[in-house]
């Protein structure tokens, strides 16, 4: 019996809000929840159909009902927003560990004293909500 494995994850943030890649090709049969202190997904994909599991904690607390996502044919993009809005974390992971899986996205990356002159209200993105409401199967636009 094949065992699942981890997705690859990249990262990014702001001061309010961390923006999360989470790289599965032609996902099926997702399951993901979030929470304040938490991300899980499951699910199937790649050529082979493989599973993939993923859990993590946050380096602090996060709204969920104030978060965004959007699915595409290459995985799920989250906009997750922070309790505290202000200096940026040292990290995404509130382990220490570092991971094969988690890479930093220097393509969305902006250094903390940079102009953040571009703030993502893209209103096609849909709220995340709390985990009893989150719909894993809305395909929206991000826009980066």
């Amino acid at each position: 019996m094949a065992s699942s494995i981890n997705p690859a994850v990249l990262w990014a943030q702001r001061k309010d809000r961390l923006l999360i890649t989470i790289e599965i090709e032609n996902i099926t049969n997702e399951n993901i929840t979030i929470d304040s202190k938490k991300l899980i997904l499951s699910a199937k994909g790649g050529i082979a159909k493989q599973k993939h599991h993923l859990e993590f904690e946050f380096y602090k607390d996060i709204i969920p009902e104030e978060s965004k996502q959007r699915k595409s044919a290459r995985g799920y993009y989250f906009q997750i927003k922070k309790k505290e809005s202000g200096p940026y974390w040292p990290r995404m992971l509130k382990q220490t560990q570092k991971f094969t899986w988690l890479r930093i996205d220097f393509n969305k990356w902006k250094d903390e004293d940079a102009s953040d002159e571009e703030i993502i209200n893209d209103l096609s993105l849909t709220p995340v909500g709390s985990a009893e409401n989150f719909d894993p199967a809305v395909n929206l636009y991000l826009q980066d």
